[in-house]
This record gives structure tokens, sequence and C-alpha cells, in this order.
């Protein structure tokens, strides 16, 4: 997310540049870091998020089970709609069919949709961890993310409270404080 923010701020400061060569260098550069911002961002949700609320639906599905779906179902299904939206929109811009193109950007939408149901699935997540683990970073972490929507820096800050509540959770699961 932060990667994001610091990519829209450079290409944001070079549109005072006046300077073509600039501008497209900034582009470049910009478009970059949001290419690794999305790949880390997939990586997390993907390989750690995800599969770690499955593994809890297992473990307790009347917690755990609402968000796994949720996170599953938006998270997946924006992230195919997307890429199917994205692979379209090449094809309408080559084949030049403006009602292609409107099709892609319908399909971009739907997934954002998706994506956002994947989102409140995060924040109910988050709260059931603060409820079954006792663990308050979790529950911080949950309200950072909702105030991200308005000020976007809190979700990078939430990531990192989730990143330490899950540390001092797998700590309290080593030491014999919590049974699993």
């Amino acid at each position: 997310m932060i990667l994001l923010l610091v990519a829209v701020f450079t290409l944001w400061g070079v549109l005072f540049a006046f300077s073509l060569e600039a501008i497209l260098a900034t582009g470049i550069l910009g478009v970059v870091i949001m290419f690794i911002a999305v790949i880390l961002a997939f990586i997390a949700v993907f390989a750690y998020l995800v599969p770690s609320a499955g593994d809890l639906a297992k473990w307790r599905p009347d917690e755990f089970s609402t968000p796994s779906k949720l996170m599953k179902i938006g998270y997946i299904g924006g992230l195919v709609l997307v890429i199917i939206a994205i692979l379209l929109l090449i094809v309408a811009i080559l084949a030049e069919n403006v009602l292609m193109v409107l099709g892609a950007l319908g399909l971009i939408v739907l997934g954002g949709i998706l994506a956002f149901i994947g989102w409140i699935g995060n924040l109910i997540y988050f709260f059931k961890l603060n409820g079954v683990f006792k663990e308050s970073l979790f529950l911080i972490a949950g309200i950072l993310l909702i105030i991200s929507l308005f000020v976007g820096v809190t979700g990078f800050i939430a990531w990192i409270l989730a990143f330490a509540g899950a540390g001092s959770v797998e700590k309290k699961i080593i030491s014999g404080t919590i049974q699993v």
C-alpha cells in the first residue's frame, strides 16, 4: 500500500515539472513501483492470509468460516475478474472496440466490488482473531483498516500490527499459554 502511495505522489509531483522526459521517466518508475506493490500484496494475501484463515476455519468453524469464505470469494474472485478484464482491455484496445473497453471497465468494477467483499472478510477475521486469542493488536489493526478507507497510511500500520499480533500469538502457542 505504501509503495502505491509513493508511486502516486511521484507521478503527481512530476506533472508540475513541465518536462516530457521527466514525466515519461517518472511515469515508468511509478508503474514499476506499482507493479512491485501489487506483487507483494498478492504474495501476502494468497500465500499467507487466505490460507491461514482457511486453516483456522477448519480448527474453529464457528468463528472463522465466514471471514475465510468472504476472503476467498472476494480476493480470489476479484483477482480473476481483474485479470480477465485486463486481457479483454488489451484485446479491445488492439481491436479499437469501444464496447469491449466498456465491458472490461465493467469487469474491473465488479472485481473491485469482490475485492471489497474480501476486505470486509479481512476485517471480520481480525476481530475474530482478537476475540479468540485475546490479542488486542488484531483489534487495533481492524480499526486502523477501517480508518484506511479515509487515511491510506493507516492501512500500512494496520498490517504491521497484524504481523506483530501474529508473532505474539505464535509465542503464546509455543509457550503453552494458548492451547490450540
